[in-house]
């Protein structure tokens, strides 16, 4: 609950480019997340970017804290971002998502289908202010999911319309803005095909607190970070995340000026 009050007192609602959070992994008590990716530049005014990473999790035991215990999900996302103005951009972005259905109980599924997949096409629009050297986002993003078994046969859940509602503040912590406090806060809701698309369910919110830092002579940016996942759905839980991220920045230009 701290942390809740923390992140609203901090947060005039931003999503920051380059900032990759956990997905939410289900019920588990504690989880790790680590993206590897790239951010690239695609024109000269810096208008336009992609960003490509690949993430693992892993989550724990409902009796255990050890956040490493299983491989939970496996995701690989592409995103293309344009830059309006300084203050209002937009994307679009598509997901393929692998979640281990079996690191959830000991005991494999009897049909042997034991991986969920996903695919997600996703917009997003960003209102980017700043205030004094403080940074701050409010981004709305709406998503298309579509799940299968590890065989392709269709889901429980076959399709599910999500929305998400992201707010952070970006907080440079020196006077080069190479470090930086980023603190977080999303809300998601959503609705699905098996429900006659009739309700939109509240289902999530999930706030962050990361450290980042990046390397300008390397091009490289770290970030790493906690999350908290409150899970609305039935009885509320949260479980906590442990986020670790890397991304190499504009690797074609830096091989250009190499050359």
């Amino acid at each position: 609950m701290r942390f809740i009050f923390l992140s609203f007192l901090l947060i005039p609602f931003c999503n920051l480019q380059g900032q990759i959070t956990p997905p939410g992994m289900g019920e588990t008590n504690t989880a790790s997340w680590v993206a590897v990716g790239t951010l690239h530049h695609l024109d000269q005014s810096e208008k336009i970017s992609l960003l490509n990473y690949l993430g693992l999790g892993s989550i724990s035991e409902m009796s255990s804290m050890n956040p490493f215990h299983r491989v939970a999900i496996y995701v690989v996302s592409n995103e293309l971002k344009y830059k309006f103005n300084k203050n209002w951009n937009a994307a679009i972005g598509i997901n393929y998502d692998w979640q281990n259905i079996a690191a959830k109980s000991d005991v494999y599924s009897s049909n042997g289908l034991t991986g969920k997949q996903e695919i997600r096409i996703f917009t997003k629009l960003s209102y980017v202010y700043n205030k004094q050297a403080i940074k701050y986002t409010v981004t709305v993003r709406p998503e298309y999911r579509s799940f299968y078994n590890s065989d392709f046969s269709s889901y429980t859940e076959v399709n599910q319309f999500r929305l998400r509602l992201k707010g952070a503040s970006s907080i440079p912590l020196n006077a080069q803005k190479t470090q930086k406090l980023i603190v977080g806060v999303e809300f998601l809701g959503a609705s699905s095909k098996h429900l006659n698309w009739e309700a939109f369910n509240y289902k999530d919110c999930r706030m962050s607190i990361y450290y980042s830092l990046t390397f300008p002579e390397a091009n490289i940016k770290l970030d790493i970070g906690y999350m908290n996942d409150l899970c609305t759905q039935g009885d509320i839980k949260d479980a906590s995340y442990l986020g670790v991220n890397l991304l190499f920045l504009d690797l074609f230009k830096r091989n250009e000026k190499a050359q």
